[in-house]
């Protein structure tokens, strides 16, 4: 599906005019959320295992995200941008009845570059409707910390990779330079690996156009 968009995205190129083009910046804060990781699924079946220890385990998987970008409007319909994002952290703990604790720290963030398209939807065209499709180079750092009955542990791991990304939004034109934004983004971990998981992104935000 992004590549589908790249191409559009690159046929619809040779129509513009890059002497009329304007650039603007964007700021958003919200909420990311994701499933369990399979760190964690595996430290489940480890650690609560009824006939080993017993126990429970709790994930807490969603937490304020951020993100901060630029772009560039290159006609009425399509724009590229570039942003920085931060999923904040999601934490993982599990208690056993020896007694033993396990927690994981999940901290993840994003450089990315989207192709955007979009369109007004009213006569007084204040309120946009748009679509997004993104590559991104996503960081991932996982701290482990187990406190067992005979010893304890401490442990850290990092994960870099290119996830794929695609967003719907909408924004409100209070002036012609500043308009206001709600977005939805999803963010799609191709490989299995540690910490294997979706990535989900609502946000509200301000928009400024220069």
């Amino acid at each position: 599906m992004f590549a589908t968009a790249v191409l559009c995205f690159s046929v619809h190129a040779q129509a513009f005019d890059l002497s009329e083009a304007n650039g603007y910046v964007f700021g958003n804060i919200g909420s990311a959320y994701s499933k369990k990781p399979s760190e964690a699924k595996k430290i489940d079946a480890t650690m609560t295992d009824g006939y080993r220890y017993g126990g429970r385990a709790k994930y807490e998987g969603s937490d304020t995200a951020f993100k901060l970008g630029a772009g560039l409007n290159l006609d009425e319909t399509f724009a590229v941008e570039l942003q920085y994002a931060d999923f904040g952290k999601r934490k993982y703990k599990v208690t056993t009845t020896q007694p033993a604790t396990g927690k994981v720290n999940y901290e993840t963030w994003g450089l990315g570059l989207n192709v955007v398209a979009g369109a007004y939807i009213d006569a007084a065209e204040s309120i946009r409707l748009y679509g997004k499709a993104g590559i991104n180079h996503m960081k991932t750092d996982v701290k482990l910390k187990e406190d067992l009955v005979f010893t304890d542990g401490k442990s850290s791991k990092k994960k870099r990779r290119i996830s794929p990304s695609l967003g719907l939004g909408a924004s409100f034109d209070i002036t012609k330079e500043l308009a206001l934004t709600a977005e939805y983004d999803y963010y799609h971990e191709p490989s299995k690996n540690f910490v294997k998981t979706d990535l989900h992104m609502g946000s509200v935000g301000v928009r400024y156009n220069f």
